[in-house]
């Protein structure tokens, strides 16, 4: 199935606000990014940290219009609160296997490498881990 995939920035403080508001226009996924590559590092128990620049991105079903819904947002949030629109259609794939043409050899600690299957790599005095058909959580999303 693909989808309208939408995208804006603002500042955080109101990033919540237009996050529900695409929550509220029929979008059926909300996230958050840094629009400027922006570290955020463990927060404190209790604490939500979000960049001061924020990407918010929704997605919404085919049936979906992305000019009405930019109509409905730019009239819910004036004053050029809200820059970079950008509305794309993000075609089905196998999201499973897609992720991995970006995956990349990764070192943990001194001697353990986790290789991609065909990135493969044995140096030595290191242990290599090979990925084959199973995915293996690294942190790196």
């Amino acid at each position: 199935m693909a989808w309208h995939q939408i995208s804006v920035v603002s500042k955080a403080a109101l990033s919540p606000d237009i996050s529900n508001y695409f929550s509220e226009l029929g979008a059926v996924s909300v996230t958050y990014m840094s629009a400027t590559s922006q570290p955020i590092y463990e927060p404190n128990i209790g604490e939500t940290k979000i960049w001061e620049h924020t990407k918010i991105i929704a997605l919404f079903e085919l049936n979906a219009s992305p000019d009405l819904i930019k109509t409905l947002l730019f009239e819910q949030f004036p004053d050029n609160i809200i820059q970079d629109w950008h509305a794309e259609v993000l075609e089905d794939q196998i999201w499973e296997r897609s992720w991995m043409e970006h995956y990349k050899p990764m070192k943990f600690g001194e001697h353990l490498w986790v290789y991609p299957t065909g990135q493969e790599q044995f140096l030595p005095g290191t242990v290599s881990l090979i990925l084959g058909n199973f995915s293996l959580s690294t942190g790196k999303y």
